[in-house]
């Protein structure tokens, strides 16, 4: 029986189950030792609160962002960036005006 036909089957015979393999020692202690603690050893809420953490802790970060977004953008809006328009004047005495058109 090939590898996938076996996980196959056995996601089949219990599709609730989940299997994590190459977690480094330690890591899988310190979750089996906070799930037993925490979470009278049910691994599955102990992963969840894991995700949930980590999907609030993105969520929190890109609110921190828009709301830094849109304080650099009030600003620029407060303080308007005007050009300084550079005045020449040429030996006929006509004026060169330069750095955008005037309005």
């Amino acid at each position: 029986m090939q590898g996938l036909e076996k996980l196959s089957i056995k996601l089949k015979e219990n599709h609730e189950s989940i299997h994590i393999a190459r977690v480094p020692k330690d890591v899988k202690q310190e979750f089996i030792d906070l799930a037993n603690k925490d979470f009278c050893g049910d691994y599955g809420m102990a992963l969840k609160w894991f995700v949930d953490g980590l999907m609030n802790a993105g969520e929190e970060m890109i609110m921190a962002k828009l709301e830094e977004l849109d304080n650099r953008v009030q600003s620029l809006e407060n303080n308007p960036v005007t050009e300084d328009k550079k005045v020449i004047k040429l030996m006929d005495g006509k004026e060169v005006r330069t750095g955008g058109k005037e309005k």
